[in-house]
């Protein structure tokens, strides 16, 4: 979860079945819950504060890019609960 605390932020969210990108906006006190395995990016103006809430420890926490992103298990799970695997 993302929550915004000042300024403005973009989270994208890529579409699986499409392949492109959902841009959801987000302002000062607003929250955004992003699925665990989504691929996403996060976009902030210079004056953006924001704090993101993970669940687990930090240490379970990864960034993965490209193919290996695509790959992970926990990527192919999501894929699995909305129905495109």
């Amino acid at each position: 979860m993302v929550v915004g605390l000042s300024g403005d932020s973009y989270v994208d969210m890529e579409d699986p079945f499409t392949k492109s990108w959902i841009r959801v906006e987000g302002d000062e006190g607003s929250a955004r819950h992003i699925p665990a395995g989504a691929i996403r990016r996060f976009v902030k103006a210079d004056n953006t504060k924001w704090v993101l809430y993970l669940k687990g420890s930090k240490a379970d926490m990864k960034i993965l890019w490209d193919k290996e992103a695509e790959e992970h298990p926990i990527h192919q799970e999501y894929l699995r609960n909305i129905g495109f695997k």
